[in-house]
Order: C-alpha cells, then structure tokens, then sequence
C-alpha cells in the first residue's frame, strides 16, 4: 500500500516496526510522531497504521506540534506515547523538543485545575460555616418532616465520604470497606452541637490532605470508586458537586431555622444593584 515515500505492510502495527522499515524519510518519522501524539489520548492502536496510509497536507514537523498541543492533559498512555516520539525522532531537530515545549502548556492546565479545585472545596467549607456558626444547639438537630436530614445528619454523612473518599486517595479505593453508610443517617440521642463540629473538622482535614499535596502529573492518574475507574480530576469534581448539594442543603435549613435572624452569606436581597458598583474582589484561596 502506498503511503507518500514509502509502502507500509498491512501487518506492521507498532512504531518500533515502522521506524524499522527500509527508507523511512525523516519526514515519514515526524508523522509517525503525529499518528502517535493524535491517537494518545484514546491509546488507540490499531488505528495507526490506518492513519499512517494518507499523506497529510502539513509537513511532520507542523503536524506534531499541532498534535502534540492538542492534548491538555497527560493521560498515562500519553505518556508512553511522548517516550515512544522521543525514541523514534533522531537528531538533530528531535521532536522530543517540540514535545517538551507542549508539555508546560499541559501542566499549566492541569496547575490551574488543582488551584480551582482547592479554591472552590474551601469555598464551599466557609459556606457551610457560615451557616453553622449561626445556629442555636438545638437546631442542628431539627428535622423538618421525617424524609428529611437534620443538619447534624448531613454533616455526619458528609465527613463519613470525606474520611472514605480522601484517605490514601491516590492508592486504594474510595470507598472503604470500613465504611458503613447508612449509619451516618444515624444520630444518637446523646450527640452535641461539639461533636458534629469535630466530625465537620475532620472530615475536611481528610479532603484538603489528600488535595493540597496533589501536582499536575496527578491530574490524569486513575482511582476507583466502588470499583469504577475515576481520573483524579473525576473523582475530585465527582466530590465537589457532592459537597456543594449538602451544603446547599445545610444553608437552606440554617436559614429556615434562624428565619429573621438570619444572616445573608451572599449579596443581601434589596441589595443587588449596589453591588454593582463595588470594586471587584481578588478570588479568595
């Protein structure tokens, strides 16, 4: 089968075999690197000697760095793929070099990412204390009807997840087999406004020990949940929805329970179109 310079045998598959073919052209090399670098994120192999069999219209070089920049994240195939590259372009104008200057891009992203992710859990922490702060002892554990969670329920569940989700995040299963829910639905009789706190405080010393010490690299390594394959960045925006619904959930019933005496940790009502012209805030950590 013809392909540009060179004809390709319909059982050679792997780059290794590729690169190893009579009179491979420097050029026929880059656009390998580009069939590896298009095909990295789905690590799709069987589709490369396909895609090997047309001429692109760009050069190889254009062509791998537009690859290579396509791709926003590492993934671990992606990975495998880079080394692969860097193995078949020789010198003097590796595309090793153009790959590096696409990972920092890459890890730029994935930097930006964590901040966000961090920024928004600690967020959604002060949300939830705001509301706290301002209940009387009793009314975390009013329930509304019987289908509903008191508010010391939904922080036990809450720092139930947290503690199975984020210890040893990146190595065992997010669900722990020590973990039994349904309990957390369960409050006795004799549970104080200070033990919900401590169970409050500790869930989120698991989230933010587990998320602080994350680096781009992490971003796109696979966890599981219950089994369920999750990159970090899932399993992480998996747990921020989570925990933005029940606190949601904690602000709403704070706000029931302290009716007028409540007060607004948002733009008061009334109150929108002064805050207009205030001078917009640097994002909170």
């Amino acid at each position: 089968m013809p392909c540009g310079r060179t004809e390709i045998a319909p059982e050679v598959r792997t780059s290794e075999e590729f690169s190893a073919l009579p009179g491979w052209p420097r050029h026929e090399q880059e656009k390998r690197c580009a069939i590896l670098l298009d095909e990295a994120p789905n690590h799709n192999r069987g589709a490369h000697r396909e895609k090997a069999l047309s001429d692109g219209p760009e050069s190889g070089r254009e062509f791998c760095a537009r690859s290579a920049r396509s791709i926003a994240v590492m993934t671990d195939a992606a990975v495998q793929c880079f080394e692969e590259v860097e193995a078949l372009c020789p010198a003097p104008e590796p595309c090793g070099e153009i790959l590096n200057e696409a990972r920092d891009p890459m890890n730029e992203v994935a930097t930006h990412y964590l901040e966000e992710a961090r920024r928004q859990l600690r967020g959604h922490k002060r949300m939830g204390e705001g509301a706290l702060a301002q209940l009387r002892d009793e009314d975390f554990f009013v329930t509304l009807d019987p289908e509903t969670n008191s508010i010391a329920i939904l922080v036990k569940h809450l720092a139930g997840n947290m503690r199975s989700r984020f210890i040893d995040f990146l190595a065992s299963d997010g669900e722990k087999p020590d973990r039994f829910r349904d309990r957390e639905f369960e409050i006795a009789p004799a549970t104080t406004r200070g033990e919900v706190m401590s169970w409050w405080e500790e869930g989120w010393a698991c989230v933010f020990s587990a998320i602080d010490p994350l680096q781009p690299e992490d971003v796109m390594h696979t966890v599981t949940i219950r089994g369920e394959p999750h990159t970090v960045l899932q399993a992480v925006n998996r747990q921020i929805a989570h925990y933005a619904q029940h606190i949601g959930q904690i602000v709403f019933l704070a706000k029931h329970l302290r009716s007028s005496e409540w007060k607004t940790l948002s733009i008061p009502r009334g109150k929108s179109e002064e805050f207009k012209k205030v001078k917009p805030r640097t994002p909170r950590p």
